[in-house]
């Protein structure tokens, strides 16, 4: 499944100190489990950690490494986080 909105918002949230990723992902497994589609916190954490870590990556990333091991933030001057802010007026 892809996070990557969610975890945009739960980002913007936390602002310049960012989140560890196992805070992200604790916020995003509440964010989509319900009693009619539960889901296990392992497996929204294992997406929640390939996510970061492959946006953490690329050319221009979306999530960059906070001052704190562990912790990542919203990169607002990547091009994926313009199209996202354009798209959805996040």
């Amino acid at each position: 499944m892809n996070y990557e909105k969610a975890i945009v918002s739960i980002l913007l949230q936390a602002g310049r100190r960012g989140l560890p990723v196992r805070k992200i992902a604790r916020h995003v497994h509440n964010e989509v489990n319900s009693l009619f589609e539960p889901s296990s916190y392992e497996q929204v954490y294992s997406d929640v950690r390939r996510t970061v870590a492959n946006n953490a990556r690329s050319k221009s990333p979306l999530f960059k490494h906070a001052a704190k091991y562990g912790y990542y933030r919203l990169n607002k001057y990547s091009d994926k986080f313009r199209k996202l802010y354009a798209a959805d007026g996040v």
